[in-house]
């Protein structure tokens, strides 16, 4: 629109306003019979002068102010109905940032802009992705299940969401990493793919050690050792939605397998990478 706001206290309720409307309808249609009765019965000489004068307020001045009355009236309505329409097209603006930003925060951005519209019900139906030349990186804490039955839940959620946001913050900053998914203490992300980049290998290596020194800074700032495995493999992977219900998008395939694999054999606060990472590095990680 033209970008006129619309306050509250300028609304005008649609209950007044339709009953003005139909007041308005009910007078003109009752003056116009009045007026044509007049035109074709002409008012004798002899009829009493209070009834002329009726006649003649009827005539030039009734019917006037009710012309005038109707034409205010459809103004105001035409104001009403044009605020609504204001307001209406703000909420759908406001739901439509609000559903983007949602839908960037489940999928990589190249999607977001093709999946806002359509249904979510209908996301697994599109075509699988293939993402070649990328590093896929797992983290994993080590005795997570038994450090669950040591503190209370209201302290591991914090514990949690303070981990995982301290890996986003540091995924950030890095760039071109594609958060995959969070499954309880596990962390899947994505170095290139959807973002690609030359140097995958190196930012996952790097983003392996940060996540590593945030895993020490949190045991350390509660008083528990904690700390974690990490595997980090180069290859391609393959992407897809899953499911109608908070469908999920989600990497598959042989790399990925083995990327567990090498998180799962992994020694404590080390970062276990395969030899097709390794001939992605610069020698200083050597």
């Amino acid at each position: 629109g033209d970008g006129v706001e619309w306050p509250a206290n300028r609304f005008v309720k649609q209950r007044r306003v339709r009953f003005v409307v139909t007041l308005r309808t009910v007078i003109i249609v009752f003056l116009v019979c009045v007026d044509s009765t007049l035109q074709e019965h002409k008012i004798p000489v002899n009829e009493p002068f209070w009834m002329q004068n009726l006649f003649f307020v009827i005539n030039h001045l009734l019917f006037p102010l009710a012309i005038v009355v109707a034409s205010r009236v459809t103004v105001l309505e035409f104001v009403h109905r044009r605020a609504l329409v204001f307001q209406t097209q703000e909420e759908v603006q406001k739901s439509q940032v609000l559903n983007q930003a949602l839908i960037h925060s489940l999928v990589p951005s190249f999607l977001a802009v093709e999946l806002a519209q359509r249904s979510p019900l209908d996301w697994h139906l599109g075509a699988k992705d293939i993402f070649k030349d990328c590093s896929i990186l797992q983290m994993d804490l080590v005795g997570f299940t038994s450090l669950s039955s040591q503190i209370e839940v209201e302290d591991l959620v914090m514990f949690l969401n303070s981990l995982f946001t301290s890996i986003d913050s540091a995924a950030a900053r890095l760039g071109n990493v594609w958060k995959v998914d969070t499954i309880g203490d596990c962390y899947i992300g994505v170095v290139g793919g959807p973002d690609p980049c030359v140097d995958h290998a190196t930012r996952a290596v790097v983003l392996a050690c940060c996540i590593i020194d945030t895993v020490k800074r949190i045991g350390e700032s509660i008083d528990i050792p904690l700390r974690c495995r990490i595997g980090v493999h180069s290859g391609t992977v393959t992407a897809a939605f899953l499911g109608t219900l908070m469908p999920r998008y989600f990497i598959f395939g042989d790399d990925v397998n083995y990327t567990n694999f090498l998180e799962a054999s992994c020694e404590p606060n080390k970062v276990h990478i395969s030899t097709e990472t390794a001939e992605f590095l610069d020698p200083e990680f050597d």
